[in-house]
């Protein structure tokens, strides 16, 4: 069977690659890996959908600078990342180009109808101050910074997993007895029941087509992180930003990706 390597999705941040391109080391071993086996060159994957995007763009908007939609504003970042002609061959993709949003909205639609998906009406916390979700549990607002919370019923998409399911297949992950996946092991072992998959975020996909509330919109993010420090979720993500009114309005997102299976139980958290 014909093997196509790409990189884990990586987090537009501020990085360089010749400083500290991180998780970014993907690119060039997926890239090294296609040209050992010949294969073709693979489009690198960009993860956009992250609370750091959120207040950097919210950031760029207030300082008054020139206009720019959001998606042109992350592209300018990553096409930064290169430098002068130096553009991947394939070109890039990112967790809200349409054919990933597509392909993830598939996915949902498919597993709702299985049942491996549901639409739950869930308590949530919301920061006093400026309304983003923070999680199943109390704790500061990551976004704003206010250290005081009320409690909400709303609807969200959700998945419970099966009682004894395995979080993680140790047996399929390179090289575990050589280095032992201690973080993987750690998040596997701090991983609820149920999983909360619909998040705020300021921008992404509508979720409004699977029955979530219309004012409500979502985008995928890709790659499923859990919280290791805690068995709850801990979403962290602000209110978006109208570009043209500057009104603050709920949004949001959902924490999965047609890259990553879906039924790779975690908690979720923006880092």
């Amino acid at each position: 069977m014909p093997h196509l390597f790409f990189n884990g999705p990586v987090q537009n941040g501020d990085f360089t690659f010749a400083a500290k391109p991180g998780k970014a080391v993907g690119i060039r071993i997926a890239g090294a890996l296609n040209r050992i086996l010949g294969a073709p060159v693979a489009p690198h994957l960009w993860n956009t959908v992250t609370l750091a995007g959120d207040l950097r763009y919210l950031q760029h908007i207030e300082a008054a600078r020139a206009p720019i939609a959001r998606e042109d504003f992350e592209a300018a970042i990553i096409a930064a990342k290169y430098g002068d002609g130096s553009q991947p061959p394939a070109g890039t993709a990112t967790d809200t180009d349409k054919s990933v949003a597509d392909l993830a909205m598939t996915m949902i639609t498919e597993r709702l109808s299985l049942g491996v998906l549901r639409l739950t009406d869930e308590t949530i916390f919301e920061c006093a101050r400026c309304g983003h979700m923070i999680g199943t549990r109390h704790h500061h607002c990551r976004a704003c910074g206010h250290d005081i919370s009320h409690t909400r019923i709303a609807r969200h998409l959700t998945s419970d997993r099966k009682p004894g399911e395995n979080v993680l297949d140790f047996t399929r992950i390179h090289a575990r007895k050589r280095r032992p996946p201690f973080h993987l092991q750690n998040i596997a072992a701090n991983t609820p029941t149920r999983l909360i998959l619909s998040r705020t975020r300021s921008h992404g996909i509508d979720l409004s087509p699977v029955g979530l509330p219309s004012q409500l919109t979502a985008s995928i993010l890709p790659s499923m992180r859990n919280c290791a420090s805690s068995t709850h979720c801990t979403a962290t993500c602000p209110t978006s930003m109208c570009r043209t009114c500057m009104t603050r309005a709920r949004h949001m997102v959902l924490a999965l990706t047609p890259w990553v299976y879906l039924r790779t139980g975690s908690c979720h958290c923006s880092r």
